[in-house]
């Protein structure tokens, strides 16, 4: 749902060529690491089905990794729509 949010505020920015790029990499990047710690988390569970303090570790650093992507494409998103919000505040 936030990745068709921000193709629309893209496109009401009229972002050139290499922002859209940049912009669609960081969208698939995210969807991209959601899918591996999501694989993580199953083969996590069907190697140790019950509970195990280091398989939690494991899926804990796992989902860090998708937090810590998502906080840089935060960043990212914020240089490309500066543009935006300079033009209406």
């Amino acid at each position: 749902m936030s990745a068709v949010v921000v193709l629309f505020l893209g496109w009401e920015a009229k972002l050139n060529r290499t922002e859209w790029a940049i912009l669609l990499l960081t969208i698939a990047f995210i969807l991209c690491m959601e899918l591996f710690n999501t694989c993580i988390e199953k083969i996590m569970d069907l190697v140790h089905p019950h509970y195990s303090e280091k398989v939690k570790i494991i899926k804990d650093i796992a989902a860090g990794a998708v937090v810590l992507a998502c906080l840089f494409t935060i960043a990212i998103g914020s240089f490309l729509f500066y543009k935006l919000y300079q033009l209406h505040f």
